[in-house]
């Protein structure tokens, strides 16, 4: 029956859930197909593909975790503070044959029943302690003894504090300081992972913002040369221009149509990128929905002060902070190293009292300061070898390993924000030359339309005309980008990528503030 029970409740799980019983996750690809062709259109701002970016990417929601699992380990750090508490209880039955004829039986049994009860721990400063109860009932045939069944209760006091190896709160609260540490670099390392989505994501809607741009100027140039193509063969008709001009102006067209191509194609590229940046291409709604931008790349001139930039920097670059917590412990480890090289020196104490009486009530009130078992002391251990000594060096090594390494980073943090001020400065100068260069361009071509249409220049000029047109917008859009994109990188550079897109990872609203 068992066996007809499971086979049967098998066979209504395949009917209920076939999908399980090949291993696949029930109609994924089918949604995906589905929506293949639904000519889906998305507006998205900038601000939308930073949240979509933040929400679903998978190395922010495994580096989310890290402080979490971080606060277990200061937790785990604290615990060797927390006391401990046992209890054992036992009976001991000895006989064993008489040794002598005052014990009055030939075999000497002995019965103990034992109840123990022990608080012990460790403090902060290093101070070892126990509380112990001993409580015993002893029985016993011997005639040598005048008690044969009676209480024994031995209440003890145990101390031993450090006074060179261990001793203090530094070296013993040293682990938890290195987990709260380790914590706080956690939290920085977060931080990078998060400014690193943000910059590629606000660079990919930037490049497919002049991915769409760059289609339409492509587009605006094919419809120039046809429209010239257009006039261009009136004339032929009339004889006012050659074969040759009119052959020049259809390759020219063509070469056009192609360059039109190859903007489409660098579009669908741009168009992917940011949504697989913003993992849309895991919704199968939206994976091939045509993407619009709300917002236009814009020119906000700012001014940098290459001081300010490198202050700034250094106050917030979370790589940097994580780094100097690699030294706060390094320091920390160095510390226990040194601590670990001195020899054990312990001042011991011992206190414990001492009743016995056939009752339990009578031997608790025996107890009495009069019957004592009193101990002071010191003791001393020294281990003999290099090994401490190996390991405090071996620190001292480490230690001036993350010191150069300390050096290296804050040159590279020094060059990298000189060259991305650099930058601000240079693409802005750019851009405002290539607005400069489109303007004057666009007033050329359309005097040199006037001329052409005035039969003044031939085809070949009005075509070379419009290609520098077309190269001029490009120029202004590209210098438009690359100074939006230099903008970008310097708020990395200078870890403020956070705070100049107000957003607050550790607060309750996350990264939709």
């Amino acid at each position: 029956m068992k066996i007809f029970h499971i086979l049967s409740t098998i066979i209504l799980i395949v009917i209920l859930f076939p999908s399980f019983s090949c291993g696949e996750e029930p109609y994924v690809k089918e949604l995906f197909i589905a929506f293949s062709d639904s000519g889906k259109a998305l507006d998205l701002s900038l601000q939308d593909c930073i949240v979509h970016a933040l929400e679903n990417n998978p190395d922010i929601q495994i580096k989310r975790m890290d402080p979490d699992i971080k606060d277990l380990d200061i937790e785990i750090a604290e615990s060797s503070f927390s006391p401990e508490f046992s209890t054992e209880l036992s009976f001991l039955e000895n006989i064993e044959k008489s040794t002598s004829e005052f014990f009055g039986v030939e075999n000497l049994e002995t019965e103990m029943t034992t109840f123990d009860v022990s608080l012990y721990g460790r403090l902060r400063t290093g101070t070892r302690y126990s509380f112990s109860l001993d409580n015993k009932l002893n029985e016993t045939n011997s005639g040598f003894s005048s008690l044969t069944s009676y209480y024994t209760i031995t209440p003890q006091i145990d101390v031993s504090h450090p006074l060179l190896k261990g001793r203090g709160r530094e070296v013993n609260e040293a682990f938890i300081v290195i987990a709260r540490n380790t914590k706080e670099k956690s939290q920085y390392e977060f931080i990078s992972t998060v400014m690193d989505i943000i910059t590629r994501t606000k660079q990919a809607y930037y490049y497919y913002a002049f991915a769409q741009d760059s289609y339409e100027i492509a587009k605006s140039s094919l419809k120039r040369a046809n429209d010239l193509l257009d006039i261009t063969r009136k004339r032929y008709a009339k004889g006012l221009v050659s074969q040759v001009d009119l052959l020049e102006t259809e390759t020219m067209v063509a070469q056009r149509e192609k360059l039109l191509i190859a903007a489409e194609s660098q579009l669908k590229s741009a168009e992917d990128n940011l949504k697989f940046i913003t993992n849309l291409v895991s919704d199968p709604e939206m994976w091939n929905a045509e993407v619009f931008l709300t917002d236009k790349p814009e020119f906000v001139k700012k001014t940098v002060s290459l001081k300010d930039a490198l202050m700034t920097a250094f106050e917030n670059r979370p790589d940097y902070k994580a780094y100097l917590l690699n030294i706060k412990n390094s320091d920390i480890l160095l510390m226990l190293a040194e601590n670990s090289t001195l020899p054990e020196l312990d001042l011991m104490g011992s206190l414990a009292l001492n009743g016995l009486d056939e009752e339990y009530r009578d031997t608790v009130e025996d107890l009495s300061i009069d019957r004592r078992q009193f101990l002071i002391g010191l003791k001393f251990t020294k281990t003999f070898g290099e090994e401490d000594d190996a390991r405090f060096e071996q620190q001292k090594l480490q230690k001036a390993q993350l010191l150069l390494g300390l050096k290296k980073l804050e040159q590279a943090i020094i060059l990298d924000v000189r060259d991305r001020v650099r930058e601000i400065d240079i693409q802005s100068r750019q851009l405002q030359a290539s607005d400069l260069s489109l303007e004057k361009e666009k007033k050329n071509y359309a005097a040199q339309k006037e001329r052409y249409m005035a039969g003044e220049i031939s085809t070949h000029d009005m075509l070379d005309y419009q290609d520098s047109l077309s190269q001029a917008e490009l120029d202004y859009l590209k210098a438009l980008i690359d100074y939006n994109v230099a903008v970008i990188q310097l708020e990395c550079a200078q870890g403020t990528t956070l705070t100049s897109n107000n957003i607050d990872l550790f607060s309750q609203e996350g990264a939709r503030n």
